[in-house]
């Protein structure tokens, strides 16, 4: 009916501007941390073949996530889109790279540097589906895989920071779109939607104090250091925070 077609084209809208959100946060990380040339090919016959492959994987993909997920009942969910995007998680990422890593510090890199983002993904493009079909987690996936696979120069920051924006984006984005939803559909009650704050404003005020916390950790290029000799005063002096 024409409510249901409306809050559709409202998921596809607020999909395509999380996508658009989450370019901006990388470019901006490149703008710290630098940027490097895409590893595609550029040439006319390399751009077709790519554009035929991603179109050709993102259409089957996509179309199967939201029968799958449209298939799920409403008391299971939760628990359904969540085994949905662990589902599309293993089939995305290759089983031999597990298999070769060695050590603690390997494999905690590999969960937050690629698995964590690639759920964190899924899980949002499982609820895109759910509640707008193949159109809506288009919405916001083709954006992302036109981005990096047609983009001649792409931002090149390091793992820690890739785990925290791939990671906290669609988290954010799906609290955010989650809320906006049920508020638009009339599924919260009127008060709590007069009475609550913004959850745009909650949302991006975690996604800053988890960026201080690794920020203050060192895990960033540019990092707080405490000046423990006094061979640079007088302009640093012994005690100072650089």
């Amino acid at each position: 009916d024409a409510g249901r077609l409306r809050l559709r084209r409202l998921l596809c809208y607020l999909a395509g501007i999380c996508a658009g959100f989450y370019i901006l946060f990388h470019l901006a990380a490149g703008l710290v941390e630098g940027f490097g040339r895409s590893p595609y090919s550029f040439s006319a016959t390399g751009i077709l073949v790519n554009l035929i492959f991603v179109s050709a994987l993102l259409a089957g993909t996509e179309l199967s996530r939201a029968h799958l997920a449209c298939g799920l009942s409403r008391r299971r969910a939760l628990p359904g889109t969540g085994a949905l995007a662990l589902l599309f998680t293993a089939l995305a990422l290759p089983p031999g790279k597990v298999l070769e890593l060695r050590g603690g510090l390997e494999l905690a890199r590999y969960a937050g540097e690629t698995f964590l983002p690639a759920l964190a993904e899924n899980a949002l493009a499982c609820y895109l589906a759910r509640l707008g079909g193949p159109a809506a987690s288009l919405c916001y996936r083709a954006p992302l895989a036109a981005f990096q696979w047609f983009c001649p120069v792409l931002p090149n920051p390091g793992w820690a920071t890739r785990a925290v924006l791939g990671t906290l984006l669609p988290v954010a984005f799906l609290a955010v779109i989650q809320r906006l939803y049920l508020a638009e559909s009339g599924a919260l009650p009127k008060s709590r939607r007069l009475s609550e704050e913004s959850p745009a404003g909650w949302v991006f005020t975690s996604i800053a104090s988890v960026l201080l916390i690794w920020f203050s950790l060192g895990l960033f290029p540019v990092y707080p250091s405490l000046i423990l000799s006094g061979s640079m005063e007088p302009g640093i002096k012994k005690g100072d925070i650089v």
